[in-house]
């Protein structure tokens, strides 16, 4: 599995953060990550803390469209700091908060999709 460059999880309503973490720290080509519809939620304080030596460098593509994801905190992303990702779809993620520096890290980002965030009225990423 080293060698997969598309990975596509929809449906499932079991994956949690720390999961997938599992699941792609050994997939140094993964480029395009599809995680529709898995009930992906913002971290709270009973959720046990994601693991910060997970890198994905050449993820492109993110989509986690259809979660319930509801917040985007500064920290959301940080795997993700490091890599290549160029589009990110957030279409229809029950968005009502993005911290500003949420985004930031993100510095080949050139495409985002946020749309149908119905509650989402502000967003500061620049």
């Amino acid at each position: 599995m080293k060698f997969v460059e598309t990975l596509i999880i929809r449906e499932n309503p079991l994956l949690e953060i720390p999961l997938l973490f599992n699941l792609i720290q050994n997939l140094d080509e993964l480029k395009y990550l599809h995680l529709e519809e898995n009930f992906i939620q913002a971290p709270t304080p009973d959720t046990p803390d994601q693991p910060t030596n997970v890198k994905a460098p050449n993820i492109e593509f993110l989509s986690l469209r259809g979660n319930p994801i509801r917040k985007i905190t500064e920290d959301f992303f940080k795997p993700l700091a490091e890599s290549n990702l160029f589009e990110l779809d957030l279409e229809n993620c029950f968005l009502e908060s993005i911290e500003p520096a949420a985004l930031h890290q993100l510095t080949n980002l050139r495409r985002l999709d946020f749309s149908m965030n119905y509650k989402l009225l502000q967003v500061s990423i620049l």
